[in-house]
């Protein structure tokens, strides 16, 4: 099954919540999910499919037992992990998916130290030894020349910023 989601971060929450709102209606008539950056109530407030929690905001929120989660108990949590110690945070927290990034050199973060697709498929094989079940996605870097050598590497998703612009 194929699944598209869009993702509205802006650490201004006067922002966030305006784009949140315009997109929440175009998101569910396309069949689009929608999560909401770090803001549950939030995405509560336009009926979002769920949240995204930075790697801080993860570090500081349980997500079990609702407390991250939105109101609709079917609201989904995805995480962004840099490491494979975030990694296992968000799987033991409890998330449904993880964003794993950045995987290769991208625009959105010039000169961050990438994890590349080796890496990638030894950190998802890692977590699955730890008893992980988080579906990993892929971020950074994303592209149509890369992406199946993702999903070979266990990628669950992919994920992009400039590949769909």
């Amino acid at each position: 099954m194929v699944a598209f989601a869009v993702i509205v971060r802006d650490s201004d929450a006067g922002k966030r919540a305006a784009l949140a709102a315009k997109l929440a209606p175009v998101c569910r008539a396309r069949h689009i999910l929608l999560l909401i950056a770090n803001d549950p109530a939030l995405a509560s407030r336009v009926r979002a499919d769920g949240v995204h929690l930075s790697e801080a905001a993860l570090a500081r929120r349980a997500v079990g037992a609702g407390a991250m989660r939105p109101r609709r108990s079917r609201g989904l949590v995805t995480a962004a992990a840099h490491s494979f110690p975030a990694l296992l945070r968000a799987d033991r927290r409890g998330v449904d998916a993880v964003l794993l990034s950045p995987v290769f050199p991208t625009l959105s973060h010039p000169g961050a130290r990438t994890i590349g697709a080796l890496r990638f498929a030894a950190l998802v094989h890692a977590l699955r030894c730890h008893g992980g079940s988080a579906q990993v996605m892929a971020l950074g870097g994303v592209n149509a020349k890369n992406a199946a050598r993702l999903v070979r590497a266990g990628a669950a998703g992919l994920a992009a910023i400039g590949a769909l612009l």
